[in-house]
């Protein structure tokens, strides 16, 4: 499993949101990413599948980072994504 595909299956159980809509979201976020960036990195299914337990066991953390990049995102006065996020998990 590849980081990116950990990291929204994280934030959409963290902030009860759709897979897909966090899918849409990083792949319009992908253009502003450094170019050394390891969304496609590649994970042992084990390695992935503790990741995963241990986001789930605490995920207030995420929320946390993603309130913090949303204000980050206002500050700098980046347009908003097209993007409608579903509420349904």
């Amino acid at each position: 499993m590849t980081n990116q595909e950990i990291m929204c299956r994280a934030i959409a159980e963290a902030a009860g949101v759709q897979v897909q809509s966090v899918r849409t979201l990083i792949k319009e976020l992908r253009p502003l990413l450094p170019p050394n960036h390891k969304l496609d990195q590649d994970r042992p299914r084990a390695e992935a599948k503790r990741l995963l337990a241990g986001f789930r066991t605490n995920p207030e953390p995420i929320l946390v980072w993603l309130r913090k990049g949303y204000l980050d995102a206002i500050a700098k006065g980046l347009p908003p994504l097209p993007l409608t996020v579903s509420q349904t998990p």
